[in-house]
């Protein structure tokens, strides 16, 4: 897919830079850090979806589970 984004001089410069040192195209280098900033909102996403379950899980007796490591805790 052919996609035109407008990027400062100084970025473009640095990306043509950084292609021709890899020996690669500035095309692939613009695509593989979508790609990874795409992984990496998905990662993000992932994690606060993770955070959100991890709030509504509650083991029935947690109380007292609590109450048992607050005890073992004090003893050491």
């Amino acid at each position: 897919m052919r996609v035109t984004v407008h990027v400062p001089d100084s970025l473009g410069k640095k990306v043509e830079h950084l292609a021709e040192e890899k020996g690669v195209s500035v095309s692939s280098l613009y695509a593989e850090a979508i790609e990874r900033h795409m992984q990496a909102i998905k990662r993000e996403e992932a994690f606060e979806e993770l955070e959100r379950l991890i709030g509504t899980v509650v083991a029935p007796d947690f109380d007292t589970q609590l109450a048992d490591l607050r005890r073992d805790d004090a003893s050491r």
